[in-house]
């Protein structure tokens, strides 16, 4: 929890501190701190600190730095804490999200689109929608 805390002032320090540092440094930052943070269990701070990660790439996403795998990525964490709360219909709706911005990337025959496909099968399947969990 120290860790995640640590990383969380350094992603803060990034994005605020310095006119010149890339967003993507302070979003990466804050995706490993609720990474972390979700590990340890703490849920509400862990969706925060991605939130706060997505909220910084997307408002960079008119700039020269966008970076849209990396916003995949938080959404993929972010639908991870939708699961272990129990809201799949927001996981879901993260991880199709997540899944439509890789096939645009990185196109869908990557390991990070083929995660996020099996993430949103797993969360259809818990949601008793096994037809559509094998659609994907």
């Amino acid at each position: 929890h120290e860790e995640a805390r640590a990383t969380q002032e350094r992603a803060r320090d990034m994005h605020k501190g310095n006119a010149d540092s890339d967003p993507r440094d302070a979003a990466f930052a804050l995706l490993e701190t609720g990474r972390s943070l979700l590990e340890a269990g703490h849920l509400d701070e862990a969706l925060a600190k991605l939130q706060e990660g997505l909220s910084i790439l997307r408002d960079d996403a008119r700039g020269k730095n966008s970076d849209r795998p990396l916003e995949a990525h938080i959404l993929q964490r972010i639908a991870a804490v939708y699961r272990k709360q129990g809201r799949r219909e927001e996981a879901l709706a993260a991880e199709k999200k997540a899944i439509k911005i890789l096939g645009r990337t990185a196109g869908t025959q990557t390991m990070s689109a083929a995660k996020a496909m099996v993430n949103a099968a797993i969360t259809l399947c818990d949601m008793d929608q096994n037809e559509e969990a094998l659609a994907q």
